[in-house]
């Protein structure tokens, strides 16, 4: 009984399991004494050779004979090469005609290029298709699988022979399968295979993309890896595209027009067949092309390669046969490579200084037809080690429009103007003007730290310099080492020049004077009011109108965070004068530093008048953000959240916080950033309560910043973190917060302007917790709002303390939470302003008026909605209760389940970076021992912050430890 002719099932570790699964059951229906022909067919490195060797191995172990050839371009003169290769094989061929292996010799001898006389066969040159058909049939006895390869390659007479086959089939159990790719096979051999798989004669397995889940088992990653989607958008699916893209994946680096990284070696040895026997010509060409670019055009390879445009045109013409080009429109006009690896491959083949001469030429031939910069740019980047002057022009420009897009691409090109500045610009303002662009640049995008060299560059450029121009140049360097925390060196470099200054008696005392007091302002210390009397008086005396201006916005900030009631009263004059001195000043102005208005913004802020604030944080933000260093833009954002959260939209104020964030986090972080984070903290608490475990986490990194920096700001975020604290139902922490902070009960350490809401937070949380001192903090509150008889928020804040303490009695209680709600709405503060109409309505339920609490409610929530957020009323409207900070929630037993390790979200590669930073390595650190790049580490972090809600190594820190 005949054994069943069923092959073997694919084993699950095949990615073309499907497909091998057709082409076994195609074998299963071959005829039993008839050849038939299937057909492989796909893309360059679609894994056709992979699937022939699954193939094999099933016939194999079915008992078939296997016969297997492989197709190459040199053998293509060779007729019935693609055959014989199959048949005389060094392994046992499975029959034995006339007498035993000698009839092999026949085989061979027919296509010897003398004549041959041999036995029965005639004396030929060349073998026709059909003696080659008498002799399958004659030699093929047993079934037999005749595998072949790469059959695009085949010569004509093999071809030819495959079409008579699928004509007309031989009397023999031989099943020919032929792998090949569509584009670079003959037309006609083509055509035979189409119609034989319409008519059902032949069998067609066409290979698509894999799909995602087929390219992470390729390639050995999970199918949550982060790299997997852009390794598998960069391969399109493609076995050996989906490798070389994996291996680009974890060796980053900085791209140029054409990527000249390695190619693996298995990768250029699937690739290398394509353009090994290129002739001369043909291999310039190609050469051309990879140096252009992408996409390019005949024309200029024919200017580029030095070439008539006739040769160039045939030699593209037979590339684009070999699917080495391919057009990229209809009409032809514009090539590109085949794929990326096989550019990169033939770039790297090129001769070194054939290619630098070659870009030169690419960048002459570009410039004319209007090319963007960034491109003509690039071949700059890889030509001549000098350039010229209108090279500089062209990185200028480069630089220029990709600063939209990114500061980082804008830097790499006015570095690479740096490195390549011919000899007699070294030393000119042009030199000069290119160093303060880079580093500005690097700052904002924290590739600063690592290119320190640069301001010490800069600086030296400078020592040449005086006036307005040099002053320039010493306050953008002081303020870069202050983005890198060196906060000495920036302090040391304005003293340095402010005592040279005084020495001369120049006008840029004033100027330096107030930098030296903006710095402390940053670095969290108190400063001194005087400095920047002192800067005020200097400027008025040399007419300095710019400088008046942000002195007196200076002037403002310390009288608003004096701790003396009786000077911090003077900070509404100080804040009208430098808004009336600022007023008059254009934007335009040469000498208007962003940090002025940021300045005059803060003041406004902490005396209650957000929208004037508002105005000065939004007028400099186009300074900062066109400044050099940019510095002063996180300090903008943040007070611009501020001033959003204190006008009640808290939306938008979350919005921006994160911004800010954003924006500093280049930087070393610092006091703005701990601002910024707390303001977004509250904004969280403010909407969502205890129920966004995301506030907990801000809240815990701002706080770790409160030991660094306890003056100035530091201020604010106590509070922010406090209030956030309350409203999160935690009064116990927000008590700990504000009292160490402000360093008593007395809060001594608080700016006068903030005691008031301090004690109305402390006398909240101290009603919660039943803590006797409730009524001592309430009286400390209307103290210190009658101090500050102008601000109305202060004034607020004394009635709800007091309010606060009298909801024992519930009709008084009523009456102080409405005047409190007047007093808010009359500082435009429409969420206190609310907040306090739901505490009347809760008080106003307790003494049984039912019909006004719904009045109160229904007025809380209209106002809550005027803002234009979309965000609810700050407390729930069904059972009007107080906030939650009133009656906290019960903590956890001792026996409640433990809560998952923090780091259970994470993948498995995120989680070993993140043990690693937890345990305080440096990126560098953790990307050596990961075998990783320091980029790819930084991307890990950011995806492990998002995840956890958190946004610093700290956090991470802290996170870890509670976990242990």
């Amino acid at each position: 009984m005949p054994e069943p002719r069923t092959l073997h099932p694919p084993q699950p570790q095949n990615l073309r399991s499907e497909e091998l699964k057709r082409l076994l059951e195609a074998f299963d229906r071959r005829p039993a004494q008839r050849s038939t022909v299937l057909e492989v067919l796909g893309e360059p490195g679609s894994g056709k050779s992979t699937l022939l060797g699954e193939l094999a191995r099933h016939a194999d172990g079915r008992g078939l004979t296997v016969l297997r050839a492989r197709s190459a371009p040199a053998e293509r003169e060779m007729p019935f090469h693609a055959l014989l290769q199959a048949f005389t094989q060094p392994s046992p061929v499975p029959f034995a005609p006339l007498g035993g292996a000698s009839s092999l010799r026949p085989l061979r001898q027919a296509t010897a290029p003398e004549p041959v006389t041999y036995g029965f066969l005639p004396a030929l040159r060349v073998m026709t298709p059909q003696a080659m058909r008498e002799l399958f049939a004659e030699f093929v006895h047993r079934d037999t699988a005749l595998l072949l390869d790469d059959f695009h390659w085949a010569d004509p007479s093999s071809a030819q022979l495959v079409e008579d086959l699928l004509r007309t089939p031989l009397s023999a159990p031989l099943t020919v399968v032929i792998a090949h790719r569509p584009r670079q096979t003959h037309p006609r051999l083509r055509q035979a295979l189409l119609h034989a798989a319409a008519v059902g004669s032949g069998h067609r397995e066409e290979l698509p993309p894999l799909s995602r889940v087929q390219s992470a088992r390729l390639l050995g990653l999970a199918p949550a890896d982060e790299r997997l989607p852009p390794v598998h958008r960069a391969g399109e699916g493609n076995p050996t595209l989906l490798r070389l893209a994996l291996s680009d994946a974890m060796n980053p680096r900085i791209r140029g027009l054409v990527d000249d990284g390695p190619v693996p070696d298995d990768i250029a040895a699937a690739l290398i067949g394509d353009i090994a026997t290129l002739g001369s010509t043909h291999a310039l060409v190609a050469a051309t092309a990879a140096v252009i670019g992408e996409r390019f055009d005949l024309p200029a390879v024919a200017a580029v390669a030095e070439l008539t445009y006739d040769e160039v045109c045939r030699a593209g013409s037979q590339l684009a046969g070999r699917d080495i080009f391919r057009a990229t429109d209809s009409g032809g006009a514009q090539f590109a490579f085949r794929n990326a690896g096989l550019r990169r491959l033939v770039y790297n083949r090129a001769d070194p200084c054939w290619r630098m001469r070659a870009h030169r030429r690419a960048m002459n031939a570009l410039s004319c037809d209007g090319t963007p910069a960034a491109v003509v740019a690039r071949h700059i980047e890889r030509s001549l080690p000098e350039g010229c002057a209108s090279d500089l022009e062209t990185l200028t420009r480069a630089a220029r429009e990709a600063l939209p897009a990114g500061p980082e691409a804008a830097a790499h090109w006015l570095r690479l103007a740096l490195r390549i500045m011919p000899r007699q610009f070294q030393g000119t303002a042009l030199h000069r003007d290119l160093l303060i662009r880079v580093t500005g640049l690097l700052a904002t995008t924290g590739g600063l730290a690592d290119n320190r060299d640069l301001l010490d560059e800069l600086l030296l450029r400078a020592g040449s310099l005086a006036g307005p121009e040099r002053l320039s140049v010493v306050i953008g360097c002081a303020w870069m080492h202050t983005l890198l925390g060196d906060f000495d060196r920036a302090r040391g470099l304005l003293t340095a020049d402010l005592a040279r200054a005084r020495e001369t008696g120049s006008a840029e005392r004033a100027p330096l004077i107030l930098q030296l007091d903006l710095l402390d302002l940053h670095e969290g210390r108190p400063g001194a009011p005087h400095a920047a009397e002192t800067a005020l008086a200097l400027a008025r005396a040399h007419g300095d109108r710019v400088t008046e201006a942000g002195a007196l916005a200076r002037t403002a900030l310390h009288r608003a965070m004096d701790r003396d009631a009786g000077g911090a009263a003077e900070a509404t004059g100080r804040a009208t004068a430098a808004l009336g001195a600022l007023g008059t000043l254009d934007n335009e102005e040469p000498a208007l530093r962003p940090e002025y208005p940021a300045v005059a913004g803060w003041a406004l802020a902490l005396l209650g008048n957000a929208r004037a604030a508002e105005e000065h944080f939004r007028r400099g933000l186009p300074l900062a953000r066109t400044s050099p260093s940019g510095h002063s833009e996180p300090f903008l954002l943040t007070g611009l959240a501020y001033a959003y959260g204190v006008s009640g939209r808290l939306h938008t104020a979350l919005q921006t916080a994160a911004e800010a964030r954003t924006a500093v986090r280049p930087c070393v972080p610092g006091q703005v950033q701990a601002v910024a984070t707390a303001v977004e903290a509250w904004c969280l608490a403010a909407l969502h309560g205890r129920d966004d475990p995301r506030a907990e986490a801000l809240a815990a990194e701002a706080e770790a910043s409160l030991s660094w920096y306890s003056s100035g700001l530091g201020s604010i975020t106590a509070l922010r973190l406090a209030d956030a604290a309350r409203l999160r139902g935690e009064p116990e922490h927000a008590m700990a917060l504000l009292l160490t902070t402000g360093n008593g009960p007395e809060l001594p350490e608080l700016p006068a302007s903030l005691r008031a809401e301090a004690y109305e937070v402390l006398t909240c949380c101290a009603v919660a917790t039943g803590d006797r001192s409730a009524r001592e903090y309430a009286d400390r509150a209307r103290t210190a709002a009658r101090a500050f008889t102008g601000l109305r928020h202060a004034a607020a804040h004394g009635e709800m303390a007091r309010a606060h303490v009298l909801r024992t009695t519930p009709s008084l209680a009523v009456t102080l939470y409405l005047s409190a709600a007047r007093h808010f709405s009359e500082a435009g503060m429409v969420w206190w302003q609310a907040r306090a109409l739901h505490l009347a309505a809760y008080c106003a339920a307790e003494a049984g008026d039912h019909g006004r609490r719904t009045s109160l409610l229904t007025l809380a929530d209209a106002l809550a909605r005027r803002c234009g957020e979309s965000w609810p009323p700050p407390f729930p409207a069904r059972g009007v209760r107080p906030p939650a900070v009133t009656e906290p929630g019960p903590r956890p037993s001792a026996g409640a389940t433990a809560p998952p390790h923090p780091l259970t979200g994470l993948s498995s590669r995120e989680r070993e970076v993140a043990v690693l930073a937890g345990m305080g390595l440096k990126t560098k650190e953790v990307a050596q021992r990961l075998s990783l790049s320091p980029r790819t580490v930084d991307s890990h972090l950011n995806r492990i912050y998002r995840k956890l809600d958190i946004t610093s190594r700290a956090s991470l820190v802290r996170i870890l430890a509670r976990a242990d």
